[in-house]
Order: structure tokens, then sequence, then C-alpha cells
């Protein structure tokens, strides 16, 4: 008898400290260390444009796209290797309004695709000091590309940027670095100007 009432307490005992062991704790996230810079100016040749990017991210070409066959030479990614994310970026001339339509439609397109995981998406219209306007679209929850846009003077010229994640990290742990990249997508589109033609009247 004097056995079993030992057992007993002692099997309370284990219970009672497996129990305080399995209270949930808060959720944590790594504390993240955002960079710090100023802005450059992007300006290529194959670009009928210039924005200005900021300092501590890298222009390149993506890999895996290297043996494709883009519609225009102008194409490249903003990347982010901190965060591994990257703003990817493309050009295409016009040839008219059918042109343009075409573009637009396959933005939409894509878009559509986009909020389909989204919780939340708000669109907007936006043109800049420059006059450069365009079509922002700002996605919230599990989507695959939380922010983009695309800009056009609708008979030139076309340009999209997307934001992409490398990683398939948790949303909840992207939101603040999506934000953050979001603010550096709102300094492009203010900065952001067509190179005048030669054709152009002063």
């Amino acid at each position: 008898m004097k056995n079993l009432i030992l057992f007993a307490c002692f099997t309370i005992l284990i219970w009672s400290c497996s129990s305080e062991n399995s209270t949930p704790k808060p959720r944590m996230f790594p504390k993240i260390e955002y960079p710090q810079g100023g802005y450059d100016v992007f300006q290529s040749k194959k670009c009928p444009f210039t924005f200005e990017y900021p300092t501590y991210t890298e222009i390149g070409r993506d890999s895996k796209y290297m043996e494709m066959n883009p519609i225009h030479d102008c194409w490249f990614n903003i990347k982010y290797p901190m965060f591994q994310a990257q703003l990817y970026c493309s050009y295409a001339p016009l040839t008219g309004q059918s042109s343009f339509d075409q573009y637009k439609s396959d933005a939409f397109d894509i878009v559509d695709q986009i909020n389909r995981r989204s919780d939340y998406m708000e669109e907007y219209r936006f043109e800049n000091p420059q006059g450069v306007s365009g079509i922002v679209f700002d996605f919230s929850g599990p989507a695959a590309s939380p922010m983009q846009f695309f800009l056009s003077d609708t008979s030139q010229h076309f340009f999209k940027m997307a934001l992409y994640y490398d990683t398939q990290n948790d949303p909840d742990s992207l939101g603040p670095i999506s934000e953050f990249i979001k603010r550096d997508m709102g300094h492009i589109l203010e900065t952001f100007q067509w190179e005048r033609s030669e054709m152009e009247p002063n």
C-alpha cells in the first residue's frame, strides 16, 4: 500500500511538471537587421528610362533566365540578398494601342492569379511628379507577390516591376520585410522617368 501511494505521488509530480512545460510560448521571430544607405540612379543604354534605387541592393539578371529570349534587352532584377527577395523588372516597347491593351491585359491576368491566394488587394492609379503614370497592386496575406506595378505612356513604353521572394517563409514573418521593400518601390515610383525621344518636341 505504501508503495502504491509513493507511485501515485510520483506520477502526480511528473504530470504537474510536464503541464507547466507544455504552456504555449509566444511566437517569436528573429530580429530583422534592416540595411541603411542612400540611392543610386539606374541608367542603362538598353533601357529608355531612369529611376533611383537603394545602394544596398544589387542589379543583375537571374541565371535561370539567361537562355530565354525576352521581348526586349531591358530586363533585370533588383536583388535584396539579405532578404532573399528580388524586384523583377521588364520593359517592352509599344507599337500602338493594341499592344498596350495586350500588355495591360497580361499584367491583370497575373494580378488575378496572385489575388486568389491573397487576403486583400488594393489597386490604385499612380502618377509621379514627372508625369509617369500606371497602376499599383498591393497585396496582403499569403500572396506570391506582395506588391507589383506597371507604368506606361500607352503609346511607346511599358514597364513592369514585381516583388517576389526566393524563400517560402511564413507571410507573417515576411510582412515587415515586405513593408520595408515596398517603401523602396515607392521611391522608385516617385523618381521614375522616361527618357525623352529625339523626336519629341522641347
